[in-house]
Parts: structure tokens; sequence; C-alpha cells
């Protein structure tokens, strides 16, 4: 969890919870919870671990601890943090039997990986760690030890910011802060400004903002206007999807990608138009050799000349701009440089523009099932492996149960349900050597055929019948299927889940299973 977002949670906390009394603290192996009482029991969590976060809970888990007992009963005076930062204090005081008020504290360091909870007495001596990580190896960090912050790692915040014109060197931000900083600048802020609307947003807007791909920061942008309250941001960041549902993944997905058609259809625009200037190649040639064959015909003359252009059928007359000082030998290499670089760039042009028509036949593809999607958990699975990036499951944690799988004479055939498990089986679950099937140039189910004996031409159509079977035109009496070995499938690195790339294909057009065939060939 960003420092943002710790300190709008930190003074939303401290509104609801100061001078609430603390009834136990539980904990877990990742998690202390405390639980409160107001008006009622309320609950915060400070999760550490892989995701460190902080905010309100449901109830309270885990189990007590003996050198935590002294803290029940004790008043919650305040919620605060080092501002914009990841380290936020719980201020406890315990009136003992004496009349002697003592004052605890949670110091909840919420550093990546290394984040812990340290509970300090009154003379700011530890007492519990949560576990032995330490964000700051410059400083002694034990029980028994003075507590020492760690130090912070940014100088410049959101108020002190003079002659700064990077977010990413505030305090608080980290990349995905930064992108939506920098796109309400680009709407028409300056840097100044940006950080003003910012700063206000954490001190005066109560709601939390999800992005196009379903993360959560603490301001609105031009590209996370869907709003929050910290209940609910609270329910996705335990695991909650429920919060999620009435359609808002599927608005955030389809917003997703509508606007990834928009940018690959713009792209494609651009290369089209670069390939028919490079293709033009012979006509800045032949400038060149028109050139070269009047070199002594020119003899020092400048602006447009008539040139002797010599063709099989003979001689014709072109015009030619020499520019004035220009040397009409070097300008004949120019040109014959430039015509060589123009002919060269036209097959990496046309490469490109077939990579990014498969992009938007991709782009198509996710629509298509998330339109058609059987439910929202669907979805929410799709933002998750989104989320996850290039980092993916090990071959072992993949089942072959999430997948449809068919029977055919040469082994089995694997088809995904969704965008997921389209993704799922063919970089988590095929081998390289798997055959690939997918409908041709429209959307469908992606297909890996696992063979025990050679397949032979009948395999082949049948394979291809399935994944027809489950693809746009499933009702069409005719679909041209792809196929190749699965080492010839990648996936363009930043792509979300079910973009793929692919050379060294074959086709066949085949007619659709129908339900009956498909049921006669399913296999466990």
């Amino acid at each position: 969890m960003d420092g943002l977002t710790l300190t709008k949670i930190v003074r939303l906390l401290n509104a609801e919870f100061a001078g609430s009394k603390l009834n136990r603290i539980g904990l877990t192996d990742d998690s202390m919870y405390l639980s409160l009482y107001s008006d009622g029991v309320k609950c915060i969590r400070i999760r550490c671990g892989d995701s460190p976060a902080l905010f309100p809970a449901d109830r309270c888990d885990g189990s007590q601890s003996d050198r935590l007992e002294a803290l029940s009963g004790a008043t919650l005076k305040s919620v605060d943090c080092r501002k914009y930062d990841r380290l936020v204090r719980f201020t406890l005081l315990k009136r003992r039997p004496s009349g002697k008020v003592i004052q605890y504290r949670l110091m909840a360091e919420l550093i990546g990986r290394m984040s812990n909870v340290a509970v300090t007495d009154g003379e700011g001596t530890v007492l519990f760690l949560l576990n032995k990580s330490n964000a700051d190896a410059d400083r002694a960090f034990g029980i028994g030890e003075k507590y020492a912050a760690p130090k912070a790692n940014k100088r410049l915040n959101l108020e002190n910011h003079e002659n700064c014109g990077s977010f990413a060197e505030l305090a608080g931000f980290y990349p995905l802060t930064v992108k939506h900083a920098e796109k309400l600048k680009m709407s028409g802020f300056s840097f100044a400004e940006t950080c003003m609307y910012i700063n206000s947003s954490l001190f005066e807007d109560d709601g939390f903002y999800i992005t196009e791909n379903g993360k959560v920061i603490p301001f609105k942008s031009p590209e996370a206007e869907e709003s929050v309250e910290l209940g609910q941001y609270a329910r996705i960041l335990s695991g909650d999807a429920e919060v999620r549902k009435s359609g808002a993944a599927k608005k955030r997905l389809l917003r997703f990608y509508e606007k990834q058609r928009k940018k690959y259809t713009a792209l494609t625009l651009e290369l089209e138009k670069e390939l028919s200037d490079a293709s033009a190649w012979k006509d800045t040639y032949e400038k060149g050799v028109l050139l070269r064959d009047n070199l002594a015909e020119i003899d020092g003359r400048t602006g447009e000349t008539e040139l002797n252009f010599y063709t099989e059928s003979g001689v014709e007359m072109r015009r030619f701009m020499i520019p004035e000082g220009e040397n009409p030998s070097a300008l004949a290499g120019k040109l014959f440089r430039k015509a060589a670089k123009m002919e060269r760039s036209v097959f990496r042009i046309e490469e490109r523009i077939k990579e990014i028509e498969q992009f938007l036949e991709g782009i198509e593809e996710q629509i298509y099932f998330i339109e058609n999607s059987a439910g929202e958990e669907e979805l929410l699975a799709l933002e998750d492996e989104m989320r996850r990036g290039d980092r993916i499951k090990t071959k072992q944690e993949i089942k072959q149960k999430q997948f449809m799988c068919f029977q055919l004479p040469c082994g089995k055939a694997y088809a995904g349900r969704n965008s997921v498990t389209n993704h799922r089986l063919v970089f988590q679950f095929a081998k390289p050597e798997d055959y690939w099937f997918h409908a041709q140039k429209i959307p469908s189910a992606h297909l890996i055929l696992r063979c025990e004996t050679q397949p032979d031409e009948e395999d082949i159509l049948k394979a291809a019948a399935i994944t027809a079977a489950f693809s746009k035109h499933k009702g069409e009496a005719k679909v041209t299927v792809d196929y190749t070995r699965k080492k010839h499938v990648k996936k363009p690195k930043g792509t979300p889940p079910g973009f793929v790339i692919y050379h060294k294909f074959g086709s066949v057009t085949v007619q659709p299973s129908s339900e009956e065939e498909l049921g006669s060939l399913k296999a466990d």
C-alpha cells in the first residue's frame, strides 16, 4: 500500500476510531487485528507480508499474546502517520489502578515485504514485534530496544516540492500514482496545481478511485473515476469479491479494452501511412539515378532544372529541384541511402501491421468473452490475472479440470472457457510440441491438442471443429481455424491474458461440432 493511500486511510480511521476502547489484539501469521468498542465492536486489520495494508475488518481474527494483554482496555487516543509515508502510529492510553496513565504505541511499518508492527511502552521500549523484518538495516530493532523509526527515503512531498518536476521524487508516490498524477497534469494542470489537487483529495475527499485495470488510487483522475468508500475498499483488500458485483468489473474491463482498441486502431493507421511512404522507395531511388546520370550536365546549376532520365524504352525529360549550396553527387548518395532504408523498412512495417492486427483480434476476443461471460467471478479472475502481469504460476499449479477436455483418437484436446483459462491453458499448461488451435480472425476458445500418437488429418479436422464450436461464428456453416505448434505462439510482453501472436501456421475450414458431437467426445 502506498503512502498517499495510507495517509487518507489514517485520516478516516482516526475520525472513526479515536476514543474507542481496545478489547483485544488478535495475531495471525501476517496480520495484527485490533478489536475496538465504541457504539458497538469494530475492528482494524494491519496486514504485513507481500501485500501490506491497513483497513477496517469485519472481525478480529487470530490468537492473543500474553505480552499484549496489558493493552486490553486502553483507549485509542489517535491514529496518525508520518505524512505521506508508510509509517502509521496508533497511540493508546491505559490507566493503571494507581491512577497513572501509561502511553503505548503500535508502530505499523507497512514498507513492502519488510513490513512489521512494533508495540512500545511508555518509555519507547519495544515490547512486541509481529515478525523479524527490519525495514532499516542501520538501526537496532528488537524486543527490549528503544524504538527508532525507519529512515524516510524521500525529502520532498505534496506540500514541499520546490524545484521538483517529477511526482516520482515525492514521498508517498509509486508508479501507479505517478502515472495518474501525470495524466491529471496533462489534462491542463501545472505540476504545483496537480500537487494541490491530490493533497486536497487526501484530506477532503473520502473516496477511493478504481482505475481501468481494477487497481485503487486515493484521488480521482481521467482514467480512475469510479469511486468506492473505505468500507468497500476494505472488502476489496480483504479479498471479498462481492463488493465488485453488479457489473462493475465488466464496465471496467470493457472500458479498458475499448481504449486498447482505439489505441491500436490509431497505431494501425499510422503504420499504414508509414508503409505507403516507404513503398515509394523506387521514386526516391530514381531521383538518385537521375542526379547520378546527369552530374556532368548539371555543372553547378541550382533550382529547378530538366534532366534526362534513361529508360529501356528511351529517354524521358524529368524536372528536379537542386537546392542551393547542395552538392549534386552528395545529394545522389543521400537519395540512394534513403531509398535503401525505405526499402528495408517495408518488410518490418508489414510485419508490425500484421502483429497489430493480431492485437486487435485479441482485443475483440477479450470484449467477446467479457460481454458473454458467465458471471462476475470470471471477470474478477481476469482482473486479478491482469494485475499479476507477466508473473505466471508454475505449471504444477495448473489443474486440467479448469479446462474443457475432449478425447480424440490421437490424444486429448483441452479448450479454455474464458480469457483467463485460455491464457493458463496456452502459457502455463501446454507443452512446446502440443498443437494449438484458434479460429481465424474471430474470437474463439484456444484449444491445445496433446497427442499420444502422431495426429492424422482427421484428428486435426476434429480439433478444429471443436475450436469452431467455441467461437463467435459457432452458428455458421463453415469456420476457418488456424493451427500450429504451441512453441510458435507467443504472448507479447505487457499484454493482458489471452493475447497471442503466432507464425508458421496452417489453416483448415470446418463445420463447427454440434452439441451432440461435443458430448460424445467429452472426457474427464
